[in-house]
C-alpha cells in the first residue's frame, strides 16, 4: 500500500484554501507550535513551545500595561503600569534583569487609564517622552525621578504634573522696575527734589556781566539741604531772559570742597562766558556718571531654564525703563524748542535700575533665570546676565542692571512664542529630525456662551504729591484704544485676544494735559479653565512726530506760514494734518483744530523773501460814475467799479493824499493838483504800476495799472485800465454781491503796492509750512511767553499832571514827552463804576485832586462806556485829539494799544522797592473822546496791577498833584522773527490709522482669575511721556528717526472663526530641535506662530499613529498609511514620479503609500523591526506589512478569510508585537478567538496561533517580552506551552490530501518525531477515525485507523456499518426491558451491542441504546427500556460500533489532530499515511 507523507516543509497555517487543495508542507492550524528548520534543507519540523516568566516582582492588583517603549542605546524596557492602588512607569534592566520603580504615583499624577493606551512613547537621552490622549503630554527624565523613587511601595518624593510635563511653566508677570536717576537719594540729586543756590558769579550790575575765572573759591547755601559730600561736582544753571527777550543759558560747575553746618565750600571749575549779574540763584544737580540706556527706551523681561536644558517662555516685558529729564527747562522738565532742535527732557536718566519679582511661576526645576533685554529700534533681543541656582538651591530674584553690557542675541522666534502651544493632549507622538512631532491632538479651550464685556476707564495715573510723578508716563491723547482679554491655562496656554466694542475707549486731547492710566474690568464671566489672563491693547496709529515750530507768518491771502527747523523737515509732508498741542508758552492748546498741510517749502515764500508793500493809500477815494461825469458811484457798474471778467474803473479826482514823499520823491504839497488827482495818486497809477482793492481786512489780488485816460474837463475822471481781468477776489468791495450782483453797493479803497527785497539770511535754517489762517491758532501760536514779546513803541510822555501843557486842553503839546497822561488807574477792577473800588484807599486812583477827573459814564459822550466791565487803566491825550491829529494818528503807542497786545510799566521802581518787570495782556479796550475833547483809551488788562498805578511814576502821587511822568511800553508777540523762543508752540503730526491691522500689545501684568476677574484693575500701561502742558512724547529727544518707545513688544489677535476646543484629528505639529551634543533642548518650544502644523487630508481619517523610517515620518491613519517628508520636499513630474529636493521646512510633502488600507483605530497593533513595520486594519480585515517595497497584506498568506472574520470581530485593543528571536510578527486577538497568531517572515505566513493574549511585547538583544497584568514576561524560557503561569497543550491541525480527486483509504497514521504526541482526531470527509495511541516502529510511531463510535449527530446511513431492519410491528415493555418484534426475520449479521435506531415522525434519527439480546426465531430485539419510544410502524435500522468494525477512514482527504501536553521539547517531523485507493 502507498503512504502519504506530509513533512511540513513550509510550516505555516493555510485556513484559505479547501482541503483538498492545502500543498504539502502546509497544514490547517496550529496551535504553541514552533517551526525549525535546518540550514539549506527543505525539511522542517514542528515543536512545542517555550513558555514564559515574570520578570519582575512589583505587588499589584487589578493592574494593566498600558503601553511600554525600549531604550537601546541602554538596553532596558520601561513600561506603564495602572492598577486599583497606584500608577507606576517601571524600569526593566535586560542586563541585570532587575526592575526598578521610576515613578510611583497615588495621587492622579500620572492619572493613567486602560481606556486611554500609551502607543506614542519615545526615549531620547534618558528620557522618557510619552502621550495617553487623556493627559498633558509628559517627559520624564529617568535617572532623576529614579533617584525619587525608593521601590513600588513607596510614593514618589516631591512628584507634580508640572514637573514632567512636556509644557514647561513660563513666568507669568513682567519684571518690576525700581528706578532712578540718580545713585544717590535726597535733595539736589537727578530725579529727586530740587534745591537752588544764589551765587555770585560774575561782576556785579543788571544783564550779563563777565563770569569769574575757573578756579576761583566760591563759598554758599543750598536750599532745602542737599545730599551732597565733599568731593562732589555740582552742575549749577540759570536761563537768563535780557530786556529784548534773548535767552541766554548759562552754567557752572563747582567742586565741593568742604562743609561746614549749612554752607558749603566749593572750586570754580568750568563756567560760561557771561553769568548774571550780582547774586543770581541758580538750580544745582549733583553731577554724576552718564545715563544708562541714555538714547534708548530698554524694556526687560526674564524667562526660566529647566535642568534639562529646556527653557520657558519669556515673562511679558516691562515698561519702558525711561526717566525723562526733570532737570531740564530750568527745573521745569520741559524744553523743546527750535534752537536745540530737540526735546531735551526726551532723554533717559536712568542711573539706577533693579529688576524685582523674578520669581514668578517659579518651578522647583528651574536652575537658572535669564534677563532678557529688548529695545525700541531693532527685533533683536538679548540676554544680559543669568542668575543661577545656588549651592543653597535658593536663587534669587532681583537684578541690578550696572552697565549697558549684553551676553548674547536669542533667536528672534522667541518673540513669537507668547506661550508653547503643546498639545493639551495627542493621540499619536514620535521623534523625527531631532523633534518632538504629536498627531491627531487637541488644542485651544471652550469659551463661555455669552460674550466677553469690559468697563474701561481713563484716571489719573499719579497723586499730586506721588514722588514718581517724575516718571510722567501717560496715555497717548487723539488715539483710541480697544482692549482685549487673553485667558491662561495653568500652563500658560492663551486663548487669542477676545474683545468686544465694550472694549474700545477714546482718549482726547483734552487728556494731553494730565499724566493718566486705564483701568479696566471684565465685567463677563471668566472661562472653567482660565487659571490667568492679561490685557491686550490694540492702537492703530501709526508713529508720528511732535514738531517745534520756530517762526509764523501771515500773507494777505488768508494763509498762514509756519516755520520750522531744516532738521524737523522729514517729520511731515504735504496734506498731513497738523494738531497744535501746545501754544507758545507753558499751557496746553485749547482750540484742538487741526490744520491741513497745503504746502510744505523748503524755502521761504516768496512774500517773505519779496514782501509787498502798500505805500500808498489814498486819504479820500471815490468811483466815477461816468468818464466826465463827475457824480460819485456808488453801486457796482462795470467800467466805474472793480467787477469780475472786467478790466476798467474809474476814480473822482479826489484821489489824493496829504503826505509829500513817496517813495523818496517829492510831490507838491498841495492836496490837489491842476487835474484834480494828488501828483502822489498819479505816481500810483502809472503804467506798469502795482495796485490792490481793500475793504476792512479783505484784500484782493495785485493788478497791474496798463493804461491810464484823464478827463481834463468836467468832472476831471481818471479812467484807469489793468493788464488783468478781474477776478472773483474784489466781490469782497461790495455788499450782497451773491444775492445783489446788479446792485451791490460798493466800498473799500484802492492803494499802491510795491514789491520789497528782504536779506534772506533770517530764513536760512528753516522749512515752512503752508496753512489756512485760523484765528484760534494765531492766538495760541503768539501764546503767553512774555519772553515772546517784542515791544514796539515806549513812550516816556505820560504824566501824572494834566494841566503839563502849556497852551492847555488846546493846540499842540509843546512837550512831546507830554503827550499823554493817566485818566484813572486802579489796582482792583471789580467795577469800574463804584467809586470805592478805584478809591485811593483800595488802591485805586480816581478822585479830583490835582485836576485828574474821576471816570463817569458822564465823562463821555454817547453811547456811554459800560463801566461794569472793570477798566483798569485810562489813557488820555494831554490836548484834544483833533488839534494834534497828525500826531496822535500816527503814533505807534497809541496805534498799538489793542487787544491781544501787552503794556509795561517798565524799568521804573514800585513803592516796595522791586523792579516791575510784569506784563499785562490787554483784553478789552475801549477808545473815545472825553467830554473836553481829549482822547481816551479804557484799558482792561488780563489780571489785576501788581500795585497802585501812582507806584509807577518816578515821584509817587500824594494824591495832591504832585505825581511826574511815566513810562509805558507797548508790547507784541513777534509774528516773524521767533528763534529763540523758550517755550515754542508744538505740533503733532496727526497719525494714519491702518484699520486693517488687528494687532495687540500684550500688557505687562498678568492677573490671577481668582481674587481679581471682575474687579476694576490698575494697569501700568503707558504709551507717551506727557510733560502736562499739552506736549506727549515717545521718541527719544523728538528726533526724526529716532527710538520710538513703541506700543509694545509681545502681540496676539483675534480669532476669526468660531474658537473653540478642537480635536485636529488630521494635522501635525512639531516642537524646536534637539540635540543632545551642543545641550540644545528646545522639545518644549511649540511656536505657534512658526510653520509648525502639518494638515494631511482629512479623507483619510484620523492620525493614529506616527513612525519614523529612514528619518521620514509615516501617519498610520484609520484608512491610510502617508510618508510626511522631512527636512526636504518632492516634486513630481508629469509621469507622477518625485523628484526628492532639500527644503528648510521640517515636514514636507505628504505623500500617500499606493494602498486603500490604514491602521483603523488600533495604533496598538503596530509593531516594527528594521525597516518593515506590521499593523492591522480591523475595518477591511487585513493585517499588513509595511516594508521598503510598499505595503503588503500579509493575512493573504493563507489568512485572509481567517483575519477577514475575526478582526472585525475584536471589541478589545489588538496588541501587536514583534519577536525579534523567532522574527515573528504576534498579533493578539482577545475577542472569541483570545489568542495570538504570529506571522514569521522566515516562512512568509503564519506558522502557529499563541494560546495567550498579551498588553503588549516589544524585543530587545534578541530577547522578547510581553506584558500582562501589568507585569513583564520573558519569552522562551520556562516551562513549554506555559504562559503567564497556566500550562495549554501544543497542537497541529494537518490534511492529508494526495491526489484529492480519488477516494482512498486511511488504514495507518505514523509520525517521525518525539514521543508524547497524540491524534486527537482524524476525519475525513467521509467518516471520522481514531488512532487510540502511537507504537513505536522503526524509528516511526505507528498505529492503525479505527473507527469512531458513532452519536446521532454523527451516523451515516450510508456507511457500510449502518443496516436496516425495517418497519416496527409491535413493541412491549418486559420488566426493565423494551422488546420490539418484526414481521420478518431479523438479519444474520446483527449482534449484540449494535446500536439500534430508528426514524421519528420528523425523520430525524434517534439513538434508543445498544441491543442486549436478540431471538431470530421470535424476530424480537430486546434493549435495556428507555423513555424513547418509537411511533408505531417506525423504521428501525442498527448500526455497528465503527471503532470495533472499522479498519481505516475513508474520504477524499484526512485532517488530523495532534496534540502535545508535554512541557519537554517535542518536536514533529512528518506525519504519514498508508492508503488505498478505494474501489
Amino acid at each position: 500500500m502507498p503512504e502519504i507523507k506530509n513533512a511540513f516543509i513550509h510550516g505555516k497555517m493555510n485556513k484559505d484554501l479547501d482541503e483538498r487543495l492545502v500543498p504539502n508542507g502546509e497544514y490547517r492550524d496550529a496551535l504553541n507550535i514552533d517551526v525549525d528548520y535546518s540550514d539549506g534543507s527543505d525539511i522542517g519540523a514542528l515543536k512545542n513551545i517555550l513558555g514564559n516568566t515574570q520578570k519582575d516582582s512589583i505587588s499589584l492588583t487589578s493592574a494593566t500595561c498600558i503601553g511600554h517603549v525600549k531604550d537601546t542605546e541602554n538596553d532596558k524596557i520601561y513600561w506603564f503600569i495602572t492598577s486599583s492602588a497606584k500608577d507606576i512607569i517601571a524600569e526593566y534592566n535586560i542586563a541585570t534583569e532587575a526592575s526598578s520603580a521610576v515613578i510611583v504615583d497615588t495621587g492622579n499624577v500620572l492619572n493613567f487609564n486602560t481606556n486611554n493606551l500609551i502607543t506614542g512613547a519615545n526615549i531620547l537621552d534618558g528620557v522618557l517622552y510619552f502621550t495617553d490622549n487623556l493627559n498633558e503630554p509628559k517627559q520624564v527624565d529617568v535617572a532623576y525621578w529614579k533617584t525619587q523613587t525608593t521601590n513600588f511601595n513607596t510614593l514618589t518624593t516631591g512628584l507634580s504634573e508640572e514637573r514632567i510635563t512636556i509644557i514647561k511653566k513660563s513666568p507669568m508677570a513682567a519684571p518690576s522696575l525700581n528706578m532712578s536717576s540718580s545713585l544717590r537719594t535726597g535733595n539736589g540729586t537727578a530725579g529727586n527734589t530740587q534745591v537752588t543756590t544764589s551765587l555770585l558769579l560774575a561782576a556785579s550790575g543788571s544783564g550779563l556781566q563777565n563770569a569769574k575765572d575757573s578756579g576761583s573759591t566760591i563759598s554758599g547755601t543750598f536750599s532745602p539741604s542737599p545730599n551732597y559730600q565733599v568731593g562732589d561736582i555740582i552742575i549749577l544753571k540759570n536761563d537768563f531772559t535780557g530786556s529784548d527777550g534773548t535767552l541766554t543759558k548759562t552754567e557752572a560747575r563747582i567742586k565741593l570742597t568742604s562743609i561746614s553746618g549749612g554752607t558749603f565750600a566749593s572750586e570754580l571749575l568750568t563756567i560760561s562766558k557771561q553769568m548774571s549779574g550780582g547774586s543770581t540763584s541758580y538750580t544745582a544737580v549733583l553731577q554724576e556718571d552718564d545715563p544708562l540706556f541714555e538714547l534708548k527706551f530698554p524694556r526687560f523681561a526674564y524667562r526660566y531654564k529647566y535642568n534639562n536644558g529646556q527653557y520657558s517662555c519669556f515673562s511679558p516685558f516691562s515698561n519702558a525703563a525711561f526717566l525723562p529729564d526733570s532737570s531740564v527747562g530750568a527745573g521745569t522738565g520741559f524744553e523743546y524748542n527750535a534752537e536745540d532742535g530737540f526735546n531735551l527732557a526726551m532723554t533717559n536718566t536712568l542711573r539706577s535700575l533693579t529688576l524685582e519679582n523674578l520669581n514668578n511661576n517659579i518651578s522647583a526645576d528651574v536652575d537658572e533665570i535669564d534677563i532678557i533685554y529688548k529695545d525700541s529700534v531693532g527685533s533683536n533681543v538679548y540676554i544680559v546676565d543669568t542668575i543661577k541656582r545656588q549651592s543653597n538651591n535658593s536663587i534669587d530674584s532681583t537684578f541690578q542692571v550696572k552697565d549697558e553690557q549684553i551676553f548674547k542675541v536669542l533667536p528672534s522666534n522667541q518673540l513669537l512664542r507668547l506661550f508653547d502651544s503643546v498639545p493639551k493632549k495627542a493621540k499619536s507622538q514620535d521623534i523625527t529630525a531631532n523633534r518632538l512631532i504629536y498627531g491627531n491632538y487637541t488644542h485651544q479651550f471652550n469659551l463661555p456662551a455669552a460674550p466677553i464685556q469690559f468697563d474701561i476707564k481713563l484716571k489719573n495715573r499719579y497723586t499730586a504729591a506721588a514722588a514718581d510723578r517724575v516718571q510722567r508716563q501717560s496715555i497717548k491723547s487723539n488715539r483710541t484704544y480697544q482692549f482685549g482679554v487673553v485667558y491662561t491655562d495653568t500652563y500658560g496656554r492663551q486663548t487669542p485676544v477676545l474683545t468686544d466694542k465694550t472694549g474700545i475707549i477714546k482718549v482726547h486731547q483734552g487728556e494731553a494735559k494730565n499724566m493718566s492710566k486705564f483701568t479696566a474690568k471684565v465685567t463677563s464671566s471668566a472661562p472653567s479653565f482660565a487659571t490667568n489672563y492679561k490685557y491686550f491693547i490694540k492702537e492703530i496709529s501709526s508713529t508720528t512726530y511732535n514738531i517745534c515750530a520756530d517762526s509764523f507768518y501771515q500773507d494777505d491771502q488768508g494763509y498762514m506760514y509756519v516755520s520750522f527747523p531744516a532738521s524737523e523737515i522729514n517729520k511731515v509732508k504735504e496734506e498731513d494734518i497738523l494738531l497744535l498741542k501746545k501754544k507758545a508758552g507753558d499751557q496746553p492748546a485749547e482750540n484742538f483744530g487741526k490744520f491741513k498741510v497745503l504746502d510744505k517749502l523748503k524755502i521761504a515764500p516768496k512774500f517773505l523773501t519779496n514782501p509787498i508793500e502798500t505805500y500808498y493809500r489814498p486819504s479820500e477815494f471815490a468811483y466815477s460814475a461816468q468818464f466826465g461825469d463827475g457824480t460819485v458811484q456808488t453801486t457796482i457798474k462795470a467800467g466805474c467799479t472793480p467787477v469780475p471778467e472786467h478790466n476798467t474803473i474809474t476814480l473822482k479826482n479826489y484821489f489824493k493824499w496829504g503826505d509829500t514823499s513817496i517813495d523818496g520823491n517829492t510831490y507838491t504839497t498841495s492836496l490837489q493838483t491842476a487835474i484834480g488827482v494828488s501828483s502822489q495818486g498819479m505816481e500810483v497809477l502809472t503804467p506798469g504800476k502795482k495796485v490792490k482793492f481793500i475793504n476792512g481786512v479783505s484784500e484782493s489780488e495785485i493788478y497791474t495799472v496798463s493804461a491810464l485816460e484823464v478827463h481834463t474837463t468836467g468832472g476831471d475822471d481818471v479812467e484807469v485800465h489793468f493788464e488783468e481781468e478781474f477776478g472773483d477776489d474784489i466781490k469782497m468791495l461790495y455788499t450782497d454781491y451773491e444775492e445783489n450782483p446788479t446792485t451791490a453797493s460798493v466800498s473799500g479803497i484802492l492803494v499802491g503796492v510795491k514789491e520789497e527785497e528782504k536779506n534772506p539770511a533770517e530764513f536760512e535754517g528753516r522749512f515752512f509750512l503752508k496753512l489756512k489762517a485760523d484765528d484760534n491758532l494765531l492766538a495760541d501760536l503768539i501764546g503767553t511767553d512774555i519772553a515772546n514779546l517784542n515791544a514796539i513803541s515806549t513812550t516816556n510822555g505820560v504824566d501824572g499832571d494834566p494841566q503839563a501843557n502849556p497852551s492847555g486842553t488846546t493846540g499842540t503839546p509843546t512837550n512831546p514827552d507830554r503827550q499823554y497822561l493817566i485818566r484813572f488807574g486802579g489796582k482792583n477792577n471789580a467795577n469800574s463804576s463804584t467809586t470805592a473800588s478805584l478809591a485811593a484807599s483800595s488802591g485805586g486812583w480816581n478822585t479830583s485832586a490835582g485836576g485828574r477827573d474821576g471816570i463817569t459814564a458822564s465823562s463821555f459822550g454817547s453811547p456811554t462806556i459800560d463801566l461794569t466791565k472793570g477798566w483798569h487803566i485810562g489813557i488820555q491825550t494831554t490836548v484834544g485829539y483833533t488839534d494834534a491829529e497828525s500826531i496822535y494818528n500816527n503814533s505807534p503807542f497809541t496805534n498799538n494799544l489793542k487787544k491781544g497786545n501787552y503794556i509795561s510799566f517798565f524799568n521804573k521802581t514800585k513803592a516796595n522797592g522791586d523792579l516791575d518787570l510784569n506784563f499785562y495782556k490787554i483784553e478789552e479796550v475801549d477808545i473815545r473822546d472825553h467830554s473836553g475833547g481829549q482822547r481816551v483809551w479804557s484799558l482792561k488788562f488780563d489780571r489785576n496791577l501788581d500795585g497802585d498805578v501812582r507806584c509807577f511814576f518816578e515821584t509817587v502821587d500824594s494824591g495832591s498833584g504832585s505825581a511826574t511822568k511815566m513810562s509805558i511800553t507797548v508790547h507784541e508777540f513777534k509774528a516773524g522773527s521767533l528763534k529763540n523762543i523758550v517755550n515754542p508752540p508744538v505740533f503733532e503730526i496727526e497719525p494714519q490709522d491702518d484699520t486693517d491691522i488687528d494687532i495687540y500689545y500684550e500688557t505687562q501684568e498678568n492677573l490671577t482669575v481668582s481674587g481679581n476677574h471682575g474687579n476694576e484693575n490698575s494697569l501700568l500701561y503707558y504709551n507717551c511721556f506727557s510733560f502736562e502742558n499739552g506736549v506727549e512724547s515717545f521718541i527719544i529727544r523728538d528726533d526724526y528717526n529716532a527710538p520710538v518707545l513703541g506700543k509694545g513688544v509681545r502681540v496676539s489677535t483675534i480669532f476669526e472663526d468660531n474658537y473653540q476646543e478642537e480635536i485636529l484629528k488630521s494635522e501635525l505639529i512639531f516642537s524646536q530641535i534637539y540635540n543632545g551634543k551642543t545641550g540644545i533642548n528646545k522639545l518644549n518650544q511649540f511656536i505657534i506662530a512658526e510653520p509648525i502644523i502639518k494638515q494631511l487630508n482629512p479623507e483619510y481619517g484620523s492620525i493614529q499613529k506616527l513612525h519614523t523610517r529612514y528619518n521620514d515620518i509615516i501617519a498610520y491613519c484609520e484608512d491610510k498609511v502617508i510618508k510626511i517628508l522631512t527636512n526636504k520636499d518632492a516634486l513630481f513630474n508629469a509621469d507622477g514620479s518625485a523628484n526628492v529636493t532639500s527644503n528648510t521646512s521640517v515636514l514636507g510633502q505628504a505623500i500617500p503609500y499606493n494602498s486603500n488600507y490604514g491602521i483603523s483605530t488600533n495604533p496598538e497593533s503596530f509593531s516594527d523591526f528594521t525597516y518593515r513595520a506590521y499593523f492591522t486594519d480591523k475595518k477591511n480585515g487585513v493585517v499588513l506589512r509595511h516594508s521598503a517595497d510598499g505595503m503588503e497584506e500579509v493575512s493573504n498568506y493563507g489568512m485572509k478569510d481567517y483575519f477577514k472574520d475575526n478582526l472585525r470581530n475584536q471589541s478589545g485593543y489588538i496588541y501587536g508585537s514583534y519577536d525579534e528571536k523567532k522574527n515573528q510578527y504576534n498579533v493578539s486577538l482577545p475577542t472569541s478567538v483570545n489568542n495570538t497568531v504570529s506571522y514569521s517572515e522566515s516562512i512568509n505566513g503564519w506558522p502557529s496561533r499563541k494560546s495567550f493574549v498579551t498588553e503588549g511585547g516589544t524585543s530587545i538583544n534578541n530577547k522578547y517580552f510581553t506584558f500582562k497584568n501589568g507585569h513583564i514576561y520573558e519569552h522562551h524560557v520556562g516551562a513549554r506551552n506555559t504562559f503567564y503561569g497556566s500550562k495549554t497543550d501544543s497542537e497541529v491541525t494537518f490534511l492529508i490530501n494526495e491526489s484529492p480527486a480519488n477516494m482512498k483509504n486511511f488504514r495507518t497514521l505514523n509520525y517521525e518525531g518525539d514521543s508524547g504526541w497524540a491524534c486527537d482526531s482524524i476525519l475525513t470527509d467521509q467518516q471520522d477515525g481514531n488512532v487510540s495511541a502511537f507504537i513505536e516502529k522503526e524509528g516511526k510511531y505507528f498505529n492503525y485507523i479505527s473507527g469512531v463510535t458513532e452519536t446521532e449527530g454523527t451516523v451515516d446511513t450510508k456507511a457500510l456499518n449502518v443496516q436496516g431492519l425495517g418497519s416496527l410491528t409491535s413493541q412491549a415493555v418486559v420488566g426493565s426491558n423494551r422488546v420490539f418484534t418484526f414481521n420478518f426475520n431479523l438479519n444474520k449479521d446483527i449482534q449484540i451491542n449494535d446500536n439500534l435506531y430508528y426514524v421519528d415522525s420528523s425523520s430525524v434519527k434517534q439513538d434508543l441504546g445498544k441491543i442486549t439480546a436478540i431471538d431470530a426465531a421470535a424476530k424480537t430485539i430486546t434493549i435495556v427500556n428507555t423513555s424513547e419510544v418509537p411511533q408505531a410502524s417506525a423504521y428501525m435500522f442498527y448500526v455497528k460500533d465503527a471503532k470495533f468494525n472499522t479498519s481505516g477512514v475513508l474520504g477524499y482527504y484526512a485532517e488530523t489532530k495532534f496534540k502535545n501536553t508535554s512541557t519537554a521539547n517535542k518536536e514533529l517531523y512528518s506525519v504519514g499515511s498508508e492508503v488505498s485507493i478505494s474501489s
